[in-house]
């Protein structure tokens, strides 16, 4: 695995494991002290350095933060091999722009659904757009990195990012993350609805996604969802469990309070 960096490089980023680090926006709640629901909101960007290079799954929707990400990235020198979007929800179009600034050769990967402003337009000579509809593998040296579609859940585009030589699982917004009753980011029955207080997204497709998830995973696995911090695999089981029960009662865009108030789903 990629040798330890320069402490200067480390300010920003914090390391889930050797050579994988999750950035640490400035003033992002969770990393104040905040409590409740504000502390989980901060979407995860995150960093995976190999020896040939790096990827970036994720980014910001602030552009400032994007933009300090990729210059204080902790890959020093190596190319950045990738940018893995874990769902078309999560390229924001002024960051996606960033993105392309800073980095205009950088190809980006998400599933084939996937509809983001902006991705597929562009001037000619940028980085290329590469759909995948099950599973795209990339080699960073000593490092193996696998992007998968394991189903529909709060959107069709959904993507995790496994890491099988770590022990590491990337949610994306699989399963978002927040406080119980902060609700899901999904797409409802008339199109992609963003962040809803509502289950939202294919309720009864989401058990059998999550089970192929956990196969991804032991009980020691580092599992991050897409905003805020590490949950347990026994948590995302019960969050398996959980929309079970929600599936054939809720379908997407069906109103009412927030499902998390309903079943108290323990995503924290």
């Amino acid at each position: 695995m990629p040798g330890r960096l320069p402490l200067l490089l480390m300010t920003a980023f914090s390391e889930l494991v050797s050579g994988v680090w999750r950035y640490d926006a400035p003033g992002a709640p969770e990393r104040a002290g905040a409590e409740g629901a504000d502390a989980y909101l901060a979407p995860n960007a995150i960093v995976i350095v190999g020896t040939d290079g790096w990827l970036l799954v994720d980014v910001s929707e602030d552009p400032a933060e994007v933009a300090a990400l990729l210059r204080d990235n902790p890959a020093g020198e190596r190319p950045c091999l990738g940018l893995i979007a874990t769902s078309g929800s999560r390229l924001a179009p002024e960051a996606l722009a960033e993105v392309r600034r800073s980095l205009p050769a950088v190809p980006i990967y998400l599933h084939e659904s996937a509809q983001a402003e902006g991705l597929d337009g562009g001037t000619p000579g940028l980085g290329g757009v590469h759909r995948f509809s099950s599973v795209q593998v990339f080699d960073l040296g000593e490092r193996r990195v696998e992007a998968i579609h394991p189903g529909r859940a709060g959107t069709s585009d959904a993507v995790v990012v496994n890491l099988p030589g770590d022990g590491v699982l990337l949610l994306g917004d699989l399963l978002p993350g927040g406080a119980p009753g902060s609700g899901f980011v999904g797409d409802s029955a008339d199109g992609p609805s963003g962040f809803t207080h509502d289950v939202g997204g294919f309720p009864t497709d989401w058990p059998a996604t999550l089970d192929l998830v956990l196969t991804l995973t032991t009980p020691t696995t580092l599992i991050l969802p897409g905003h805020g911090l590490p949950i347990t695999r026994v948590e995302v089981e019960d969050a398996r469990d959980s929309m079970v029960i929600a599936g054939p009662e809720f379908g997407g865009g069906s109103g009412g309070p927030p499902i998390g108030d309903r079943l108290q789903l323990p995503l924290v």
